[in-house]
């Protein structure tokens, strides 16, 4: 049963990955993170 829900959930996890991959959103988080670090230090 444990064994079970942990494939389960890796499947799904794995699954949001690729579907989010798919749609570009690896480029709009770096984007967003790269924004951030830049207004941290001053200079964005």
């Amino acid at each position: 049963m444990k064994n079970k829900l942990k494939s389960a959930l890796l499947m799904l996890s794995i699954a949001f990955i690729l579907i989010g991959f798919h749609r570009g959103e690896v480029d709009r988080v770096l984007r967003k993170a790269t924004n951030i670090c830049l207004e941290c230090i001053g200079i964005g």
